[in-house]
């Protein structure tokens, strides 16, 4: 008689995503071990009319991500994981200001950043720490 090889079809998917999960993993690995976690910093000025931010995810440079507020203000929205039911919970707000500091997975979770009308002198900047990669190793 013959058998039914339903396995293959659902295994071979499976091992697709743990061999990508993998390969990824290896990456943060070898930026760990090489002291490069937070390696890379992008400095955000912002002044002028307000303006609010799509909600997005970052790329993956930003798995482990580090932000200083350094002036001005911006307000960061978050977004939960949807429940069961396909329906968003409400967005969490946090009023980021000079001093503020968080440390996250922006990768991750659903977010969107606004900012609120101000002049040159009252400019918001942050510095954002991030993940660099060596693709080529």
């Amino acid at each position: 008689s013959k058998q039914q090889q339903k396995g293959p079809r659902i295994v071979e998917p499976l091992q697709k995503g743990f061999d990508k999960l993998a390969s990824v993993a290896g990456l943060f690995t070898s930026a760990i071990e090489k002291g490069w976690h937070f390696g890379t910093v992008e400095v955000q000025h912002f002044f002028g009319g307000a303006f609010s931010g799509r909600q997005h995810l970052d790329g993956c440079t930003s798995l482990l991500h580090l932000s200083v507020t350094l002036g001005g203000s911006r307000t960061l929205y978050t977004s939960l994981a949807p429940s069961k039911d396909g329906r968003s919970t409400d967005d969490t707000t946090y009023v980021l200001r000079p001093g503020d500091v968080y440390i996250t997975s922006p990768f991750l979770f659903d977010h969107r950043v606004s900012y609120p009308a101000c002049e040159f002198s009252s400019s918001m900047v942050a510095l954002h720490f991030r993940f660099p990669f060596d693709t080529q190793s």
